[in-house]
């Protein structure tokens, strides 16, 4: 059992993996890097995202078994708040790496 904030958080984030799977569709590389909103709406879900797995916190993500690489998420938060040239490196390899398999395709950057 997960407390209501944990609950609420947890929501959040399933909500913004919905939103981003909505935003990209069926966008390839190309079309997402052409699409300033989309980038936009994709990076500020991702903020959300992170945001949401820092205030769930290591211990009670640990206790509930969700498996957050919690280093990474806090870097990525940290990486799309701070290091404007390296948000599209940092979404792309996020996305190389979901559900999201059309963008695994070239030319995506490493």
């Amino acid at each position: 059992m997960c407390s209501e904030r944990t609950r609420a958080r947890l929501e959040d984030i399933i909500d913004n993996v919905d939103r981003v799977a909505s935003y990209i569709g069926s966008m390839t590389f190309a079309a997402y890097v052409e699409d300033d909103r989309t980038m936009d709406a994709v990076e500020r879900c991702l903020e959300r995202i992170a945001e949401a797995v820092v205030q769930i916190g290591e211990a009670e993500a640990e206790r509930l078994g969700l498996g957050v690489p919690w280093r990474k998420v806090k870097g990525l938060g940290n990486k799309l708040r701070h290091d404007i040239g390296a948000s599209t490196r940092a979404i792309s390899s996020i996305l190389r790496r979901t559900t999201c398999r059309r963008f695994a395709k070239p030319p995506w950057p490493r």
